[in-house]
């Protein structure tokens, strides 16, 4: 099974994102991300077991610059900082847990960023309220 290491989704800004300075509220920018991230496992060719979630375990957040009324883009990107063998039954091998780097730009392919942030996503057996490898989550 491989994995779509990039994904980038154009994202509107309402006029209810905004905060009374005039800019997108930080708590709002943490949906915004939240949305790149399903549009990214959206992206995949998985099928979640229907007992199992992708939760965000930890978010190491950079607010750059402040985004204001447009469409920005919002680019979530697999963090190969290891290899997942989704092949693996051994449990002390399994991969637990993926990394994403996602960042916030003006356009694509632009230096403009506006926010930079890590992402640890784990997952979960719902039922069981347990941690589950990634080969667990996938059906």
């Amino acid at each position: 099974m491989d994995i779509n290491v990039c994904n980038w989704s154009e994202i509107s800004i309402r006029p209810g994102d905004l905060d009374v300075v005039g800019h997108v509220n930080n708590a709002r920018i943490l949906e915004l991300l939240e949305y790149g991230r399903m549009e990214w496992l959206n992206a995949q060719s998985w099928k979640p077991n229907k007992n199992s979630a992708a939760v965000v375990t930890r978010i190491e957040i950079d607010y750059i610059k402040e985004i204001r009324f447009g469409k920005p883009f919002i680019n979530t990107l697999f963090n190969n900082n290891k290899d997942i063998d989704f092949t693996q039954q051994d449990e002390r091998e399994c991969c637990y847990s993926i990394t994403l780097n996602q960042s916030i730009k003006s356009q694509p392919d632009s230096e403009d960023v506006y926010v930079n942030a890590i992402i640890n996503i784990s997952f979960i057996d719902i039922d069981k309220r347990m941690l589950i490898s990634i080969n667990d989550y996938i059906q």
